[in-house]
């Protein structure tokens, strides 16, 4: 699965696609993907609740410099 790469993946997302067709493919990835995993979050957000909490308030404020994280 590769997601979440917001405004940053007109950048990411051809290394992120070349990631996958390797990994789908039988080969390892080029490279390291890990501070990109889903799991990253795991211990940061639990409840589904509070994870949709806080999904609408990074869209809501992704680009106001005074909120933004």
């Amino acid at each position: 699965m590769i997601s979440g790469c917001c405004v940053g993946g007109l950048a990411k997302s051809p290394a992120l696609g070349r990631a996958l067709a390797e990994t789908i493919l039988g080969s390892e990835a080029a490279e390291d993907l890990q501070d990109a995993a889903p799991d990253r979050f795991a211990d940061v957000v639990r409840d589904p609740s509070d994870l949709l909490d806080a999904c609408r308030w990074q869209y809501a404020n992704h680009y106001d410099r005074n909120k933004a994280v």
